[in-house]
């Protein structure tokens, strides 16, 4: 059973404030003034929970779908505007205490590192992806083995979450509910949908409350990430509920091909200062030492801004692991999931890469100087993406990324929040490729916080809070027919994980 406080504290309390030793030391990262010069809106007021309970609210979110923030699924895409030239001072302060030569030193050997590891997934392809059973999860909980290689490819799947009959039957009612509100629903594409604007249906509420989901979640929380420091808020035993998506990809479709891209952000994770702090060891000179689930990086998470720009679909809650549970048979050729399963090394590699560049005249990618704005693949208020041109030691087109294996209705599939990853540019199978989106997010001081806002919005039917269309009044599921609420939450569940509780006298 969940135990989250009936009152949650707007205003940081003197415990949240300190500090350990170590969390200090990573915030030796300054910040740097905006350039006036620049025709790329200001960062937003931070939003976070430590800021002043008189924060002025995050304007609306701009209409539109899942394509809102990815450029490259523009109808009418155009050339990123150049970074300004703050970005440039931005980096260098990143690493003003790692030398050149320190930084060089560590992308040779980061390039030498996933050379070799490439050839590993290539042989393997879906193969490498972890996977164990539901039923086993308590015997993996032990298993340091396959918790190494969890951590290592940054993804797994875990297979008979709910049971095959059961997601069918939600399948069906999710598919009535898009029926009985036909010519009210937004979805991507416009013609032939794939990937709909809808979060509050009540098959959707009942899988996020299920108790074999919230059991899976907390595997993937408190097994694989590092207990939080002592002076934390963070608690990984207990998952709260984040509202997100659905997709129903009809066979052939080709429009939903989402490439190669990490979310929680673009530039916030060199822009932000305490974001950037989660990756210290990386800016040092000494990737190999950075732990993607360390307690410290967890909370440097935590406490930094992930959505600087106000972005139609960036995420503000803390989420370790994106998520799905498929609701069909799925195989690798049939619009599923892809990821470049080598978490730790195509983290450092992608927050490195814009201080290199190939040498004119012998080829040798080597550090850039002077420092230019550059970040490819990030602009403001859209999801990092990734492309053979702009990160080409990953070959994300020769063997990089990999497809997952063969899924059924109830498996579970999970990626670390910084892994790489994109959907299959063509779905070539028979049936539809459907989930429901589920992400696996701690209890915690600043998820708490977005809960309050969320759950206002699944009473009214609002869009929540970080999606296309929020704040905004016409837009989401109000009054439509059959919409969840608290009566679709499973029985076994447990609400609070949607914010039940947060209220004075709930219990």
């Amino acid at each position: 059973m969940l135990r989250i406080p009936l009152r949650i504290a707007v205003a940081p309390s003197p415990r949240h404030l300190s500090l350990s030793l170590s969390l200090q030391r990573m915030r030796k990262i300054g910040t740097i003034p905006n350039s006036p010069h620049t025709s790329i809106p200001p960062p937003l007021p931070p939003t976070s929970p430590l800021s002043a309970p008189d924060t002025p609210p995050r304007p609306a979110k701009a209409v539109g779908d899942i394509s809102s923030i990815f450029p490259s699924l523009s109808s009418n895409p155009t050339p990123p505007t150049p970074l300004p030239q703050r970005f440039a001072d931005v980096k260098a302060n990143l690493i003003q205490n790692t030398s050149p030569e320190t930084l060089q030193a560590s992308w040779d050997k980061l390039l030498s590192e996933l050379a070799k590891e490439l050839v590993e997934i290539r042989k393997l392809g879906s193969d490498v992806i972890p996977a164990v059973d539901y039923k086993d999860l308590k015997d993996a909980e032990r298993d340091k083995k396959m918790l190494q290689e969890i951590r290592k490819r940054g993804a797994v799947i875990v297979k008979g979450v709910m049971g095959e009959g059961e997601v069918l039957q939600m399948k069906d009612q999710v598919k009535k509910y898009l029926q009985d509100n036909q010519g009210r629903v937004k979805a991507f594409p416009a013609t032939s949908p794939s990937v709909y604007e809808i979060y509050w249906s009540p098959p959707q509420i009942r899988a996020r409350t299920h108790p074999n989901l919230l059991t899976t979640h907390r595997f993937l929380l408190s097994s694989l990430f590092a207990s939080p420091l002592p002076d934390s808020q963070i608690n990984l035993t207990n998952p709260l509920s984040y509202a997100d998506r659905l997709r129903i990809r009809p066979p052939g479709d080709a429009r939903f091909a989402l490439g190669p891209h990490v979310d929680a952000g673009s530039v916030e994770r060199w822009e932000d200062p305490t974001y950037a702090s989660a990756y210290s060891p990386i800016w040092a000179g000494n990737w190999p030492s950075y732990d993607p689930f360390s307690a410290e990086g967890m909370e440097m998470r935590e406490r930094g801004v992930l959505d600087m720009y106000n972005g139609a679909g960036a995420c503000s809650m803390l989420r370790l692991w994106q998520g799905w549970l498929s609701l069909s048979h799925t195989s690798p050729g049939e619009g599923t999931l892809r990821v470049f399963p080598l978490l730790k090394q195509s983290t450092a590699y992608i927050l490195l890469r814009p201080f290199f560049s190939p040498d004119a005249t012998t080829g040798k990618w080597t550090f850039t100087n002077p420092i230019t704005s550059a970040l490819p693949g990030s602009i403001p208020s859209f999801t990092q993406e990734l492309n053979p041109t702009t990160h080409p030691h990953l070959a994300l087109d020769n063997g990089g990324m990999v497809s997952m294996p063969t899924v059924k209705p109830g498996d579970y599939v999970a990626w670390h929040g910084d892994a790489i990853h994109a959907v299959e540019s063509i779905h070539a199978g028979k049936g539809d490729s459907s989930v429901f989106y589920i992400p696996a997010v701690p209890d915690s001081l600043r998820n708490r916080e977005f809960l309050k806002r969320q759950r206002e919005e699944m009473e009214t039917g609002g869009v929540p809070p970080d999606f296309p269309g929020a704040g905004v009044e016409t837009e989401g599921e109000r009054g439509w027919a059959g919409k969840g609420g608290w009566e679709h939450v499973h029985e076994e569940g447990d609400r609070r994980v949607l914010g039940w509780g947060l209220r004075e006298g709930e219990e």
